[in-house]
C-alpha cells in the first residue's frame, strides 16, 4: 500500500515538474517580449515581434540589442555620436586581434587597472599619449562596470558593443543594460573631447576651411569637423584613422524621416551568394551584387532608390564602407582626398535626398 501511494505521489511530482518545466518555455519568451515591447514604447524604439531585438536612435545614438545573426548569442551595440578618430580596437583578451599580411600591428597598451587590463586587449593606431588620455577615471569606471556585470565588451572608433551570455529577460535588466552602455558611450566621448587637435590633421585645415566657406558649412579646427545643412540634408565630416592612415567618416541625414523600414548595407560573400533572409533586388546587376536592400515594403523601397541614388551609392561604396537607413547615410573610413571631398558630399545627398520623399500612395 505505501509502495503504491509513494509511486503515485512521485508521478503526481513529476507531473508536475514536467508541467512547470513547459509553462518556464512559454512564459520566459512572453515575459521577454513584453519587456521588449515596453523598453521600445517608452524610448520610442522599434521591438520585434517575438521580443528577441531592439533598434533605433537613442540619445541621439544609433543602438541594437538582439542577435548578432541567425541563431547566433546576443550582443549590444550602441553608436557615438563621435567617432574617436584613435584607429581604436578593444576587444576581449580571449580574442584574437586580427593581422593583415604586410601590415605593421596596432600598438597595445594598458590601463593601469588590474582587472580591466587582465580582461581586455587594448591597440590603437594613434600615439601612445593620446590613447592614454582617453582612458581617464571615468572610461575605466565604466569599462570595469561592464567587466564586472560579466559583459564582453569590444570598443571601436565608432561604437561599444557588448556580448550578453543570454537576452535580458525583464525589463529593469533591459534598463540597466542600456544605462550602463550609456555612462560607458558618455565617458568616452567626453574624454575624446578634452583630447588636443591631432596633428596629423593640421594638414586639412587649409583645405577644410576653403571647402567649408564654399559650400557654407561650419568649420571646426579642435576635431577638425565639418557640419552643417546642405540642401536641406544634415551634413558632419570627421577624420578617422585607417590602420596607420587618415581618411573620413561623413554622416548625411534628412530634413525628416520617413518610415520605411529602410536598410542598405554592403553585402557579405555569404549574403551574395544568396543566404539572407530578405534581399530587395532593384534589376540593377551592380547595385543588387554589392548591397543587402531590406525594407517594409518592397515597392516603395525600391521608387526611394531610383537611378541617380543608386549610382551615386556604388560610387561611394569604391571609397569607403557605405551604409543607409531610414535615419540617414553613413561613409565609413573613407579613403578621400580633400580635393576629393566636394564629390563625396554630393554623392550623400543625392542619396538623403531621395530618402526624404514620401512614400507612394
Amino acid at each position: 500500500m505505501l509502495t503504491t501511494l509513494l509511486t503515485l505521489l512521485g508521478g503526481a511530482l513529476l507531473v508536475v515538474i514536467v508541467a512547470l518545466a513547459m509553462a518556464g518555455r512559454f512564459v520566459r519568451p512572453m515575459a521577454t517580449a513584453s519587456a521588449y515591447r515596453n523598453v521600445a514604447w517608452s524610448e520610442g524604439l522599434e521591438a520585434d515581434t517575438r521580443g528577441t531585438s531592439l533598434r533605433g536612435t537613442w540619445q541621439d545614438r544609433r543602438l541594437y540589442v538582439g542577435p548578432s545573426g541567425a541563431g547566433a548569442a546576443t550582443h549590444a551595440m550602441l553608436d557615438l555620436r563621435v567617432p574617436l578618430g584613435l584607429g581604436l580596437k578593444v576587444v576581449p583578451r580571449t580574442r584574437r586581434l586580427p593581422v593583415r599580411p604586410r601590415r605593421r600591428p596596432r600598438a597595445t597598451w594598458q590601463t593601469g587597472d588590474p582587472d580591466i587590463d587582465e580582461s581586455l586587449v587594448i591597440s590603437a593606431w594613434a600615439p601612445a599619449d593620446r590613447v592614454a588620455a582617453l582612458f581617464d577615471d571615468a572610461v575605466r569606471e565604466a569599462l570595469s562596470t561592464l567587466v564586472e556585470a560579466g559583459w564582453s565588451p569590444e570598443i571601436a572608433d565608432h561604437h561599444l558593443r557588448v556580448a550578453l551570455r543570454r537576452p535580458p529577460s525583464s525589463e529593469a535588466a533591459l534598463r540597466r543594460l542600456l544605462d550602463r552602455l550609456a555612462r560607458a558611450a558618455d565617458a568616452l566621448e567626453h574624454a575624446r573631447s578634452t583630447l588636443p587637435p591631432d596633428p596629423d590633421t593640421a594638414a586639412w585645415d587649409a583645405s577644410w576651411a576653403v571647402l567649408a566657406r564654399r559650400r557654407g558649412l561650419a568649420h571646426d579646427r579642435t576635431m577638425p569637423s565639418l557640419h552643417g545643412t546642405l540642401d536641406g540634408c544634415g551634413v558632419r565630416v570627421l577624420p578617422v584613422r585607417i590602420e596607420d592612415r587618415l581618411g573620413v567618416d561623413v554622416r548625411v541625414t534628412p530634413a525628416a524621416m520617413v518610415r520605411r523600414g529602410l536598410l542598405v548595407r554592403a553585402a557579405t560573400a555569404d549574403e551574395a551568394d544568396g543566404r539572407v533572409i530578405q534581399d530587395i533586388l532593384v534589376g540593377e546587376l551592380a547595385f543588387d551584387d554589392a548591397f543587402i536592400v531590406q525594407g517594409w515594403d518592397p515597392s516603395a523601397v525600391r521608387d526611394t532608390l531610383d537611378a541617380p541614388a543608386r549610382a551615386a551609392m556604388v560610387r561611394l561604396a569604391a571609397v569607403g564602407r557605405v551604409s543607409l537607413a531610414d535615419d540617414g547615410l553613413d561613409l565609413r573610413d573613407a579613403e578621400v582626398a580633400p580635393d576629393g571631398l566636394d564629390a563625396v558630399l554630393d554623392d550623400a545627398v543625392r542619396v538623403v535626398g531621395a530618402l526624404g520623399r514620401p512614400a507612394a500612395d
